[in-house]
């Protein structure tokens, strides 16, 4: 998203942008939480929804991870005068 907004914002409203929406994540959070709390009911872990969870969520990870690949390699690849600073 922030990739994205930057065509379109600076670094500085992008950033607070952010800050915006973590503090509406966490009030959410603690929203959805606390109802929790509130129930009788407990949260029914079997192995056949962790399985569909997990179906669904590996695809969309795998798209994500992807198209970051070629960044963490330039990223993590040694250029040329750090790898000859290195051998000195």
């Amino acid at each position: 998203m922030a990739g994205f907004l930057l065509r379109y914002l600076s670094y500085r409203e992008v950033f607070a942008l952010v800050l915006l929406i973590l503090q509406l994540r966490f009030a959410l959070v603690s929203l959805v939480k606390f109802i929790l709390a509130n129930t009788d009911r407990r949260l029914n872990v079997n192995k056949r929804p962790l399985l569909r969870i997990g179906r669904f969520a590996l695809p969309g990870a795998l798209i994500g991870l992807v198209p970051a690949l070629p960044y963490l390699i330039w990223a993590f690849t040694p250029t040329s005068a750090s790898a000859q600073a290195s051998k000195a």
